[in-house]
Protein backbone atom coordinates (compact mmCIF):
# COMPACT_ATOMS: atom_id res chain seq x y z
CA UNK A 1 0.00 0.00 0.00
CA UNK A 2 1.37 3.67 -1.00
CA UNK A 3 -0.15 6.74 0.36
CA UNK A 4 0.06 9.51 -1.61
CA UNK A 5 0.44 13.07 -1.58
CA UNK A 6 0.59 16.62 -3.20
CA UNK A 7 1.34 20.06 -2.80
CA UNK A 8 -1.81 21.79 -0.89
CA UNK A 9 -3.24 23.73 -4.09
CA UNK A 10 -3.62 20.21 -5.79
CA UNK A 11 -6.10 17.51 -4.35
CA UNK A 12 -5.68 13.95 -4.75
CA UNK A 13 -8.74 11.53 -6.47
CA UNK A 14 -6.84 8.54 -4.84
CA UNK A 15 -4.93 8.84 -1.74
CA UNK A 16 -4.06 5.54 -1.68
CA UNK A 17 -2.98 2.76 -4.50
CA UNK A 18 -2.31 -0.72 -4.11
CA UNK A 19 0.65 -2.47 -5.94
CA UNK A 20 -0.45 -5.77 -7.48
CA UNK A 21 1.17 -9.12 -9.47
CA UNK A 22 -0.68 -9.73 -12.39
CA UNK A 23 0.57 -12.23 -15.01
CA UNK A 24 4.14 -12.29 -13.91
CA UNK A 25 4.57 -8.22 -13.10
CA UNK A 26 3.87 -5.82 -10.73
CA UNK A 27 1.45 -3.16 -11.73
CA UNK A 28 -0.32 -0.47 -10.04
CA UNK A 29 -4.52 -1.08 -9.77
CA UNK A 30 -5.29 2.23 -12.01
CA UNK A 31 -5.90 3.46 -15.73
CA UNK A 32 -5.03 6.57 -17.08
CA UNK A 33 -6.44 8.85 -18.99
CA UNK A 34 -7.84 6.92 -22.55
CA UNK A 35 -5.43 8.47 -25.52
CA UNK A 36 -7.19 10.83 -27.99
CA UNK A 37 -5.86 10.50 -31.38
CA UNK A 38 -6.88 12.39 -34.76
CA UNK A 39 -10.57 11.15 -35.16
CA UNK A 40 -10.92 9.16 -31.71
CA UNK A 41 -13.94 10.19 -30.09
CA UNK A 42 -13.99 12.09 -26.85
CA UNK A 43 -14.34 10.50 -23.86
CA UNK A 44 -16.35 11.94 -20.70
CA UNK A 45 -15.66 12.02 -17.82
CA UNK A 46 -12.11 13.25 -17.80
CA UNK A 47 -9.54 12.44 -15.02
CA UNK A 48 -5.96 11.60 -14.96
CA UNK A 49 -6.94 8.12 -13.62
CA UNK A 50 -9.83 5.91 -13.43
CA UNK A 51 -10.20 3.10 -10.72
CA UNK A 52 -11.01 -0.16 -11.99
CA UNK A 53 -14.45 -0.82 -12.46
CA UNK A 54 -14.70 2.89 -13.63
CA UNK A 55 -16.76 3.86 -17.00
CA UNK A 56 -16.02 6.25 -19.83
CA UNK A 57 -18.56 7.37 -22.25
CA UNK A 58 -17.37 7.68 -26.15
CA UNK A 59 -18.66 10.86 -28.01
CA UNK A 60 -17.86 11.07 -32.16
CA UNK A 61 -17.99 14.79 -34.46
CA UNK A 62 -21.19 14.57 -36.52
CA UNK A 63 -21.44 11.96 -38.95
CA UNK A 64 -19.62 9.93 -36.92
CA UNK A 65 -20.07 7.45 -33.99
CA UNK A 66 -17.83 5.35 -31.52
CA UNK A 67 -17.32 1.73 -32.55
CA UNK A 68 -18.54 0.71 -28.70
CA UNK A 69 -20.43 3.24 -26.64
CA UNK A 70 -18.47 2.60 -23.32
CA UNK A 71 -14.85 1.35 -22.07
CA UNK A 72 -14.63 -0.08 -18.57
CA UNK A 73 -11.01 0.16 -16.95
CA UNK A 74 -10.19 -3.14 -15.20
CA UNK A 75 -8.06 -4.24 -12.35
CA UNK A 76 -5.12 -4.49 -14.60
CA UNK A 77 -5.27 -1.06 -15.06
CA UNK A 78 -5.77 -1.24 -19.29
CA UNK A 79 -9.34 -0.43 -20.81
CA UNK A 80 -11.79 -2.98 -22.30
CA UNK A 81 -12.35 -2.68 -25.03
CA UNK A 82 -8.96 -1.06 -25.30
CA UNK A 83 -9.52 -0.06 -29.32
CA UNK A 84 -11.97 2.65 -29.98
CA UNK A 85 -12.60 4.56 -33.19
CA UNK A 86 -15.01 6.69 -34.71
CA UNK A 87 -16.80 5.37 -37.80
CA UNK A 88 -18.46 7.13 -40.09
CA UNK A 89 -21.58 6.74 -41.77
CA UNK A 90 -24.25 8.67 -44.48
CA UNK A 91 -27.79 9.20 -43.14
CA UNK A 92 -30.31 8.78 -45.50
CA UNK A 93 -33.03 11.02 -45.48
CA UNK A 94 -36.09 8.72 -45.49
CA UNK A 95 -38.72 11.09 -47.15
CA UNK A 96 -36.49 12.99 -49.72
CA UNK A 97 -35.04 9.33 -51.18
CA UNK A 98 -37.91 7.96 -51.06
CA UNK A 99 -39.78 10.33 -53.46
CA UNK A 100 -36.52 10.74 -55.72
CA UNK A 101 -35.41 7.02 -55.73
CA UNK A 102 -36.87 3.18 -56.66
CA UNK A 103 -35.61 0.37 -55.02
CA UNK A 104 -34.20 -0.58 -51.40
CA UNK A 105 -32.74 2.09 -50.14
CA UNK A 106 -31.12 1.40 -45.88
CA UNK A 107 -31.73 3.77 -43.33
CA UNK A 108 -27.93 4.52 -42.80
CA UNK A 109 -25.35 4.01 -45.08
CA UNK A 110 -21.27 3.05 -43.98
CA UNK A 111 -18.61 5.35 -44.98
CA UNK A 112 -17.34 3.73 -48.40
CA UNK A 113 -19.81 1.70 -48.79
CA UNK A 114 -22.47 2.34 -52.05
CA UNK A 115 -26.33 1.62 -53.15
CA UNK A 116 -27.46 1.32 -56.54
CA UNK A 117 -30.51 3.34 -57.18
CA UNK A 118 -33.26 4.60 -59.60
CA UNK A 119 -35.20 7.38 -60.02
CA UNK A 120 -38.79 7.74 -60.08
CA UNK A 121 -40.02 8.40 -63.32
CA UNK A 122 -43.35 9.49 -62.44
CA UNK A 123 -41.30 12.61 -60.59
CA UNK A 124 -37.92 12.61 -61.78
CA UNK A 125 -35.77 12.29 -65.04
CA UNK A 126 -32.70 10.51 -65.00
CA UNK A 127 -30.21 7.75 -64.95
CA UNK A 128 -29.88 4.55 -62.75
CA UNK A 129 -26.64 4.62 -60.78
CA UNK A 130 -24.55 4.53 -57.21
CA UNK A 131 -25.00 6.50 -53.97
CA UNK A 132 -21.57 6.35 -52.20
CA UNK A 133 -20.95 7.79 -48.61
CA UNK A 134 -17.27 9.28 -48.90
CA UNK A 135 -14.73 11.26 -46.45
CA UNK A 136 -14.87 14.90 -47.25
CA UNK A 137 -12.40 17.17 -45.51
CA UNK A 138 -12.99 14.61 -42.75
CA UNK A 139 -16.98 14.70 -43.08
CA UNK A 140 -18.93 11.73 -44.50
CA UNK A 141 -20.73 12.99 -47.16
CA UNK A 142 -23.10 11.64 -50.33
CA UNK A 143 -21.53 11.33 -53.58
CA UNK A 144 -23.81 11.69 -56.18
CA UNK A 145 -22.00 12.40 -59.08
CA UNK A 146 -22.97 8.67 -60.66
CA UNK A 147 -26.51 9.41 -60.72
CA UNK A 148 -28.74 12.34 -61.47
CA UNK A 149 -32.28 12.50 -60.90
CA UNK A 150 -33.77 15.61 -62.29
CA UNK A 151 -37.25 16.92 -60.15
CA UNK A 152 -39.82 17.57 -63.36
CA UNK A 153 -42.53 20.50 -63.39
CA UNK A 154 -45.17 19.79 -61.35
CA UNK A 155 -48.69 20.58 -63.13
CA UNK A 156 -49.55 23.84 -62.24
CA UNK A 157 -52.28 24.75 -60.24
CA UNK A 158 -54.06 27.52 -61.85
CA UNK A 159 -57.65 28.51 -63.34
CA UNK A 160 -59.20 24.93 -63.03
CA UNK A 161 -61.20 25.65 -66.49
CA UNK A 162 -57.83 25.21 -68.05
CA UNK A 163 -57.31 22.07 -69.89
CA UNK A 164 -53.84 20.50 -70.14
CA UNK A 165 -52.14 18.26 -73.54
CA UNK A 166 -50.78 15.98 -72.38
CA UNK A 167 -53.05 15.72 -69.33
CA UNK A 168 -49.98 14.63 -66.42
CA UNK A 169 -49.21 15.76 -62.81
CA UNK A 170 -45.31 15.97 -64.04
CA UNK A 171 -43.51 16.94 -66.72
CA UNK A 172 -40.51 16.61 -68.21
CA UNK A 173 -37.80 19.72 -69.17
CA UNK A 174 -38.34 21.42 -72.60
CA UNK A 175 -41.86 19.50 -73.15
CA UNK A 176 -44.05 21.87 -74.24
CA UNK A 177 -47.56 21.98 -72.93
CA UNK A 178 -51.04 23.54 -74.68
CA UNK A 179 -53.31 24.68 -73.06
CA UNK A 180 -57.18 24.73 -73.70
CA UNK A 181 -60.18 26.45 -72.60
CA UNK A 182 -63.96 25.51 -72.84
CA UNK A 183 -65.99 27.20 -75.67
CA UNK A 184 -66.34 31.15 -75.71
CA UNK A 185 -62.99 31.29 -73.69
CA UNK A 186 -58.98 30.85 -74.65
CA UNK A 187 -56.38 30.13 -72.81
CA UNK A 188 -53.76 32.82 -71.71
CA UNK A 189 -50.86 31.96 -72.47
CA UNK A 190 -52.01 29.00 -75.09
CA UNK A 191 -48.36 27.45 -74.81
CA UNK A 192 -45.94 26.57 -71.93
CA UNK A 193 -42.75 25.20 -71.69
CA UNK A 194 -40.92 23.64 -68.67
CA UNK A 195 -37.11 24.62 -68.18
CA UNK A 196 -34.60 24.55 -65.45
CA UNK A 197 -33.64 27.12 -63.59
CA UNK A 198 -29.80 27.71 -62.62
CA UNK A 199 -28.04 27.52 -60.29
CA UNK A 200 -30.35 25.02 -58.21
CA UNK A 201 -31.78 23.59 -61.09
CA UNK A 202 -35.39 23.76 -60.36
CA UNK A 203 -37.84 22.96 -62.88
CA UNK A 204 -39.77 26.53 -63.42
CA UNK A 205 -43.04 27.32 -66.08
CA UNK A 206 -41.89 29.45 -68.85
CA UNK A 207 -43.92 31.31 -72.36
CA UNK A 208 -42.50 32.47 -75.20
CA UNK A 209 -42.49 36.61 -75.52
CA UNK A 210 -42.61 38.67 -78.63
CA UNK A 211 -39.00 37.97 -79.74
CA UNK A 212 -40.10 34.00 -79.54
CA UNK A 213 -37.60 33.78 -76.50
CA UNK A 214 -39.03 31.54 -73.31
CA UNK A 215 -39.47 33.69 -69.77
CA UNK A 216 -41.03 33.08 -66.89
CA UNK A 217 -44.74 33.14 -66.21
CA UNK A 218 -45.20 36.13 -63.02
CA UNK A 219 -48.78 34.86 -62.80
CA UNK A 220 -51.04 32.62 -63.07
CA UNK A 221 -52.66 31.26 -66.55
CA UNK A 222 -56.08 31.90 -66.97
CA UNK A 223 -59.37 31.18 -69.25
CA UNK A 224 -60.41 34.38 -70.76
CA UNK A 225 -63.11 35.76 -73.04
CA UNK A 226 -63.14 35.79 -76.50
CA UNK A 227 -63.21 39.79 -77.92
CA UNK A 228 -66.25 40.69 -80.29
CA UNK A 229 -64.96 40.78 -83.83
CA UNK A 230 -67.21 43.18 -85.99
CA UNK A 231 -67.63 42.18 -89.60
CA UNK A 232 -64.67 43.79 -91.55
CA UNK A 233 -64.82 47.09 -93.37
CA UNK A 234 -63.03 45.84 -97.04
CA UNK A 235 -62.46 47.98 -99.92
CA UNK A 236 -60.11 46.90 -102.76
CA UNK A 237 -56.73 47.71 -101.21
CA UNK A 238 -57.29 47.14 -97.51
CA UNK A 239 -59.39 44.83 -94.80
CA UNK A 240 -60.18 46.90 -91.30
CA UNK A 241 -61.43 44.29 -87.96
CA UNK A 242 -62.76 45.99 -84.65
CA UNK A 243 -62.38 43.94 -81.76
CA UNK A 244 -64.19 44.81 -78.36
CA UNK A 245 -64.18 43.39 -74.82
CA UNK A 246 -67.26 43.95 -72.91
CA UNK A 247 -65.59 44.86 -69.86
CA UNK A 248 -62.38 45.43 -71.39
CA UNK A 249 -60.39 43.65 -68.54
CA UNK A 250 -62.21 40.25 -69.94
CA UNK A 251 -59.55 40.33 -72.44
CA UNK A 252 -56.46 40.93 -70.86
CA UNK A 253 -54.43 37.69 -69.71
CA UNK A 254 -50.68 37.04 -70.02
CA UNK A 255 -50.99 36.54 -74.01
CA UNK A 256 -51.13 39.52 -77.07
CA UNK A 257 -53.85 39.98 -79.72
CA UNK A 258 -51.98 39.45 -82.92
CA UNK A 259 -53.86 39.30 -86.42
CA UNK A 260 -52.62 38.17 -90.03
CA UNK A 261 -53.56 38.99 -94.03
CA UNK A 262 -52.66 36.46 -95.78
CA UNK A 263 -53.09 35.65 -99.76
CA UNK A 264 -54.81 32.58 -100.37
CA UNK A 265 -53.05 31.88 -104.02
CA UNK A 266 -49.13 32.33 -104.13
CA UNK A 267 -48.38 35.44 -106.33
CA UNK A 268 -46.24 33.50 -108.80
CA UNK A 269 -49.13 31.38 -109.85
CA UNK A 270 -51.91 34.18 -110.12
CA UNK A 271 -51.29 36.17 -113.26
CA UNK A 272 -52.73 39.21 -111.87
CA UNK A 273 -50.95 39.96 -108.62
CA UNK A 274 -49.09 42.80 -109.62
CA UNK A 275 -45.32 43.89 -107.99
CA UNK A 276 -45.67 45.47 -104.36
CA UNK A 277 -48.98 43.50 -103.43
CA UNK A 278 -48.89 42.06 -99.94
CA UNK A 279 -48.74 38.94 -99.71
CA UNK A 280 -49.20 38.71 -95.63
CA UNK A 281 -49.44 41.51 -92.83
CA UNK A 282 -49.31 40.91 -89.27
CA UNK A 283 -49.29 43.38 -86.94
CA UNK A 284 -50.56 43.61 -83.19
CA UNK A 285 -54.13 45.21 -82.44
CA UNK A 286 -53.59 48.02 -80.86
CA UNK A 287 -56.28 49.85 -79.36
CA UNK A 288 -59.36 47.32 -81.12
CA UNK A 289 -58.67 48.00 -84.08
CA UNK A 290 -56.36 46.15 -87.47
CA UNK A 291 -55.80 47.34 -90.46
CA UNK A 292 -54.42 44.97 -93.46
CA UNK A 293 -53.56 47.91 -96.50
CA UNK A 294 -51.77 47.47 -99.59
CA UNK A 295 -53.61 44.49 -100.47
CA UNK A 296 -54.84 43.07 -104.48
CA UNK A 297 -58.28 44.11 -105.21
CA UNK A 298 -60.58 41.52 -105.49
CA UNK A 299 -57.97 38.87 -104.27
CA UNK A 300 -58.84 36.12 -102.00
CA UNK A 301 -57.20 36.59 -98.26
CA UNK A 302 -57.31 34.86 -94.96
CA UNK A 303 -57.68 36.79 -91.96
CA UNK A 304 -56.98 35.50 -88.83
CA UNK A 305 -56.96 36.90 -85.50
CA UNK A 306 -54.84 34.97 -82.42
CA UNK A 307 -53.49 35.11 -79.29
CA UNK A 308 -49.64 34.72 -78.80
CA UNK A 309 -47.00 34.80 -76.34
CA UNK A 310 -44.45 35.05 -79.13
CA UNK A 311 -43.71 36.33 -82.56
CA UNK A 312 -44.37 32.70 -84.42
CA UNK A 313 -46.90 31.36 -86.41
CA UNK A 314 -49.97 30.88 -83.65
CA UNK A 315 -51.21 27.14 -82.75
CA UNK A 316 -54.59 26.22 -83.36
CA UNK A 317 -55.56 26.42 -79.67
CA UNK A 318 -54.97 30.25 -79.88
CA UNK A 319 -56.76 31.33 -83.13
CA UNK A 320 -59.93 33.37 -82.11
CA UNK A 321 -60.98 34.40 -85.61
CA UNK A 322 -60.90 33.25 -89.00
CA UNK A 323 -62.39 33.78 -91.95
CA UNK A 324 -61.60 34.01 -96.11
CA UNK A 325 -62.61 37.55 -97.51
CA UNK A 326 -62.23 38.95 -101.01
CA UNK A 327 -61.43 42.29 -101.45
CA UNK A 328 -63.44 44.35 -103.21
CA UNK A 329 -63.58 45.12 -107.31
CA UNK A 330 -62.16 48.41 -109.02
CA UNK A 331 -62.19 49.59 -111.81
CA UNK A 332 -60.67 47.52 -114.37
CA UNK A 333 -57.33 47.84 -116.41
CA UNK A 334 -56.59 49.58 -120.04
CA UNK A 335 -57.57 47.75 -122.75
CA UNK A 336 -54.87 46.48 -125.09
CA UNK A 337 -55.78 47.51 -128.88
CA UNK A 338 -54.65 46.60 -132.24
CA UNK A 339 -54.67 48.83 -135.23
CA UNK A 340 -57.82 49.26 -137.65
CA UNK A 341 -58.30 46.94 -139.87
CA UNK A 342 -58.48 49.06 -143.32
CA UNK A 343 -60.19 46.77 -145.32
CA UNK A 344 -62.88 45.75 -143.39
CA UNK A 345 -62.74 48.49 -140.83
CA UNK A 346 -62.99 46.34 -137.88
CA UNK A 347 -61.41 47.41 -134.25
CA UNK A 348 -60.02 44.89 -132.12
CA UNK A 349 -58.99 45.14 -128.97
CA UNK A 350 -57.50 42.08 -126.11
CA UNK A 351 -59.98 40.46 -124.03
CA UNK A 352 -59.29 41.96 -120.21
CA UNK A 353 -58.55 39.38 -117.30
CA UNK A 354 -60.84 39.49 -113.76
CA UNK A 355 -57.99 41.05 -112.17
CA UNK A 356 -59.89 43.89 -110.70
CA UNK A 357 -63.40 42.43 -110.61
CA UNK A 358 -65.59 40.73 -113.00
CA UNK A 359 -65.73 42.01 -116.73
CA UNK A 360 -69.38 42.94 -117.49
CA UNK A 361 -68.36 43.93 -120.58
CA UNK A 362 -67.28 47.12 -122.42
CA UNK A 363 -68.14 50.66 -123.83
CA UNK A 364 -67.10 52.14 -126.72
CA UNK A 365 -67.47 55.88 -127.65
CA UNK A 366 -67.55 56.91 -131.15
CA UNK A 367 -67.46 60.62 -132.20
CA UNK A 368 -67.40 61.40 -135.78
CA UNK A 369 -66.70 65.28 -136.73
CA UNK A 370 -65.67 67.34 -140.57
CA UNK A 371 -63.07 69.80 -140.60
CA UNK A 372 -64.65 71.63 -143.10
CA UNK A 373 -68.06 71.27 -141.60
CA UNK A 374 -68.60 72.95 -138.13
CA UNK A 375 -72.09 71.92 -137.74
CA UNK A 376 -71.94 68.27 -138.51
CA UNK A 377 -70.57 66.32 -134.79
CA UNK A 378 -72.13 62.58 -134.08
CA UNK A 379 -71.79 60.89 -130.89
CA UNK A 380 -72.65 57.15 -130.38
CA UNK A 381 -72.14 55.04 -126.58
CA UNK A 382 -72.01 51.33 -127.61
CA UNK A 383 -71.90 48.18 -124.82
CA UNK A 384 -70.99 45.06 -125.91
CA UNK A 385 -70.87 41.94 -123.79
CA UNK A 386 -67.56 40.70 -122.04
CA UNK A 387 -66.85 38.01 -124.75
CA UNK A 388 -67.07 40.71 -127.57
CA UNK A 389 -63.30 41.68 -128.63
CA UNK A 390 -63.90 43.61 -131.88
CA UNK A 391 -66.21 46.02 -133.36
CA UNK A 392 -67.67 46.57 -136.89
CA UNK A 393 -70.06 48.99 -137.66
CA UNK A 394 -72.54 48.75 -140.69
CA UNK A 395 -70.51 51.69 -142.29
CA UNK A 396 -67.62 54.41 -141.70
CA UNK A 397 -69.06 57.53 -142.89
CA UNK A 398 -66.97 58.69 -145.58
CA UNK A 399 -64.27 62.06 -145.56
CA UNK A 400 -65.03 61.40 -141.63
CA UNK A 401 -63.02 61.87 -138.57
CA UNK A 402 -63.83 59.67 -135.89
CA UNK A 403 -62.22 58.91 -132.28
CA UNK A 404 -63.25 55.68 -130.64
CA UNK A 405 -62.52 54.88 -127.10
CA UNK A 406 -63.10 51.74 -125.68
CA UNK A 407 -63.30 51.07 -121.65
CA UNK A 408 -63.65 47.55 -119.71
CA UNK A 409 -66.47 48.02 -117.03
CA UNK A 410 -66.48 46.52 -113.56
CA UNK A 411 -69.41 46.27 -110.93
CA UNK A 412 -66.56 49.74 -109.76
CA UNK A 413 -67.44 51.30 -113.20
CA UNK A 414 -65.32 52.13 -116.06
CA UNK A 415 -61.53 51.64 -116.29
CA UNK A 416 -59.30 53.72 -118.31
CA UNK A 417 -59.88 53.47 -122.54
CA UNK A 418 -57.53 52.96 -125.13
CA UNK A 419 -58.34 55.39 -128.37
CA UNK A 420 -58.06 55.29 -131.98
CA UNK A 421 -58.24 58.29 -134.12
CA UNK A 422 -58.28 58.06 -138.19
CA UNK A 423 -59.72 60.00 -141.21
CA UNK A 424 -61.75 58.19 -143.48
CA UNK A 425 -61.58 59.42 -147.58
CA UNK A 426 -64.34 60.14 -149.41
CA UNK A 427 -64.66 56.78 -150.57
CA UNK A 428 -65.17 55.57 -146.95
CA UNK A 429 -62.17 53.94 -146.45
CA UNK A 430 -59.66 55.09 -143.98
CA UNK A 431 -56.72 57.37 -145.35
CA UNK A 432 -53.26 55.39 -145.21
CA UNK A 433 -51.18 58.41 -143.74
CA UNK A 434 -53.57 58.15 -140.67
CA UNK A 435 -51.92 55.72 -138.30
CA UNK A 436 -53.32 54.35 -134.88
CA UNK A 437 -53.03 56.38 -131.96
CA UNK A 438 -53.51 55.01 -128.28
CA UNK A 439 -53.47 56.83 -125.63
CA UNK A 440 -55.54 56.56 -121.98
CA UNK A 441 -57.91 58.99 -120.98
CA UNK A 442 -61.23 58.37 -119.09
CA UNK A 443 -64.33 59.26 -121.51
CA UNK A 444 -67.75 60.06 -120.60
CA UNK A 445 -71.28 57.87 -121.33
CA UNK A 446 -73.49 59.80 -124.44
CA UNK A 447 -76.96 59.55 -123.94
CA UNK A 448 -77.07 57.59 -127.07
CA UNK A 449 -76.24 54.05 -126.30
CA UNK A 450 -76.62 50.77 -128.35
CA UNK A 451 -76.19 47.07 -126.89
CA UNK A 452 -73.88 44.68 -129.52
CA UNK A 453 -74.56 41.22 -128.73
CA UNK A 454 -71.36 38.34 -129.60
CA UNK A 455 -73.59 37.84 -133.05
CA UNK A 456 -73.20 40.80 -134.20
CA UNK A 457 -69.84 41.62 -133.56
CA UNK A 458 -67.15 39.29 -134.21
CA UNK A 459 -64.42 37.83 -131.44
CA UNK A 460 -60.80 37.35 -132.18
Amino acid sequence: MVILSSPWVYELSQPKIRCLWNRGRSVWRKCQAPDSRDRWPEFRPKQPFYSPGATVTWRCSVGFRPSVPNSTCTGSGTWSPESVQCDGFCTIRRNWFQLMFTGYIPTELALGKKVQVSCRQEQFEGRSGWLQCVDRAGRPEWNMSQVNCIEKCRRPQWDPRLQFAPDQQFYRRHEAVRLSCPDGTWPSPPVILCVAQYPKDLGIWTMPDIWSEWRRIEKNGTCVDLPQISPPEISPTSIRLSLACKPIESCQGTSTIWAKCQADVHHKANPCWERGGTLEWVSQVLEGTFTCSYLQPFSFYNVTIFASTGAGIPSSSAVLYRRRVRTKETVPAQPQIEPRDPSTGSLRWKQLPSCHGDILGYQLNITAWRENDDRFLEEQVVQVNPSVTEYRPPHWRPGTNYTVTVQGLTAAGLGKASQWAFETDLSGSTKPQQAMQARSTMQSCSPRTRQISPASSRAL
